[in-house]
């Protein structure tokens, strides 16, 4: 196909049109097969999960699979339902404040280096670049 690719008129072009379309009627038919399979053997439990698939407004359905959280503001356990809530819940847990000052590293006296710093020389930038392989 890539190579007959400026050449439309070549027959590999409506054959690939061909399977790319019985490709997209057996997925479509695959689903709706599955999902009327497993309709008909849905049991007890099953059928408030299909309540809830279909009653629930499409969307990308992320925020849907977040359960309640719990956390705590302070001493107070608070739970989170809404969306807005969770949100909320998870910006704080995972991007803290940024403290004011960290009272150890004022704390702390650092020694003496061990080495001294040597300045790099133009020989050694030189020999990197040649070690580079181009692009």
């Amino acid at each position: 196909m890539y190579k007959r690719r400026l050449n439309p008129q070549h027959e590999i072009h409506t054959e690939h049109n061909e399977v790319t379309k019985r490709y997209g009627k057996t997925l479509e038919y695959t689903k709706k097969h599955h999902w009327h399979n497993w309709l008909e053997k849905a049991k007890d439990p099953d059928i408030w999960t299909v309540h809830w698939i279909i009653s629930v407004p499409a969307s990308d359905g992320g925020k849907a699979c977040i359960p309640t959280l719990k956390h705590k503001v302070g001493d107070n356990n608070i739970i989170a339902n809404n969306n807005k809530d969770k949100s909320d819940a998870l910006a704080t847990a995972f991007f803290p404040p940024k403290l004011a000052q960290n009272p150890i590293v004022e704390r702390h006296k650092y020694g003496q280096p061990c080495c001294a710093h040597n300045k790099i020389t133009r020989e050694q930038i030189r020999k990197q670049l040649k070690r580079l392989k181009p692009y």
